[in-house]
């Protein structure tokens, strides 16, 4: 199996790469069945990130095995050709292969990721993992959204639901009223004022001294983000508000050219060998949100995981439902009833 990485700290060489996807390197030339492929996969911030250090493994040994080491994965790391803002330009442009990018951040590309987003997303993680693999559910209507506009969605990982911190408890709606809260997203701004709080807009950067100078009361954040900023420290109570708030979607994404190019043999092993590092991925990343989980407790932050079992999942939905109801009229109807679907199904 060969699985290289290139950095930042190899400017000649990206370069290079960059040169020849302006000239159409990884566009729409036709692969020759059973010749050698060589894969350019890009990723931004650490390496060492649980999505990027189970999928690109798991997706390189999927290839090499299928495909007896012909077709190989070449992982340009650390931003070394795309950062994630730049995504949803540089991969339906060519200029990037296939990226691991912010499915969120497409709205502007593609208005139906707004779901993931919104407070009508009320589905339990494994629900949302079961439409996204239908090829003829949510995930179908989806991948045909972001092929309209030059790019095709491999995989998903679904990094999961934030948490709401602070340093009082909160398990209801009305433990957010009269508080000020930090917020990353329109969906969660409504809900927080829907619950009498105040929501405020506050960089990520800055979050961590604006919960210890008591510039807001509480803090949504990624739940990985906490042990980067180490919020712990400045905090004691937590909750993971289910999907009430979204949820934060990764894709590994592909530019349509360059995938329409391939040879049709070869398409079909890397779609299997990405549903493969999907599913490793998936577990490791719902492991690993436990283990963050068990790690802030052990610091002093206790966090409640919200599920439709526990008796205070009610008052979420009653106060979201209106919210919800509202934005289902202005979010793409495709996937509105693709999420409907899902919904009925289980």
């Amino acid at each position: 199996m060969r699985l290289s990485s290139r950095t930042a700290l190899v400017p000649v060489v990206v370069a290079a790469s960059l040169g020849l996807a302006a000239c159409g390197g990884s566009g729409g030339d036709t692969a020759e069945a059973g010749q050698p492929l060589n894969i350019e996969l890009a990723t931004w911030g650490s390496p060492d990130h649980e999505n990027i250090a189970s999928f690109v493994p798991a997706f390189a040994k999927a290839l090499d095995e299928a495909s007896d080491g012909r077709i190989t994965l070449e992982h340009l790391s650390g931003g070394a050709i795309a950062e994630d803002v730049d995504m949803p330009v540089a991969i339906p442009a060519g200029t990037v292969q296939m990226g691991w990018s912010t499915v969120n951040g497409w709205s502007g590309v593609v208005p139906a990721v707004k779901i993931f987003d919104s407070p009508a997303l009320a589905v339990t993680p494994e629900q949302l993992a079961e439409g996204l693999s239908d090829a003829a559910g949510l995930g179908g209507v989806l991948r045909d959204k972001f092929e309209e506009k030059g790019a095709r969605v491999l995989a998903f990982s679904d990094l999961g639901a934030g948490v709401i911190v602070g340093k009082k408890d909160i398990r209801v709606p009305d433990d957010l009223k009269g508080e000020d809260v930090r917020v990353f997203s329109e969906g969660g701004a409504k809900i927080v004022e829907a619950a009498a709080g105040a929501p405020a807009s506050i960089a990520f950067a800055e979050v961590y001294t604006a919960l210890q100078r008591g510039t807001v009361d509480a803090a949504h954040a990624g739940l990985q983000g906490v042990q980067s900023q180490q919020l712990q420290e400045v905090t004691t109570k937590g909750l993971v508000p289910a999907n009430f708030f979204g949820t934060t979607m990764m894709g590994w994404i592909a530019n349509a050219d360059w995938w329409d190019g391939l040879d049709e043999a070869d398409q079909e092993i890397i779609t299997e060998a990405a549903q493969e590092a999907e599913q490793v991925a998936r577990k490791a990343l719902t492991e690993g949100r436990q283990a963050l989980i068990d790690s802030y407790g052990k610091a002093g932050l206790e966090v409640f995981v919200l599920t439709p079992e526990d008796q205070e999942y009610s008052a979420w939905e009653s106060l979201v439902e209106p919210l919800a109801e509202a934005d289902r009229k202005s979010l793409d109807q495709d996937a509105v009833a693709a999420l409907d679907e899902l919904v009925g199904s289980s």
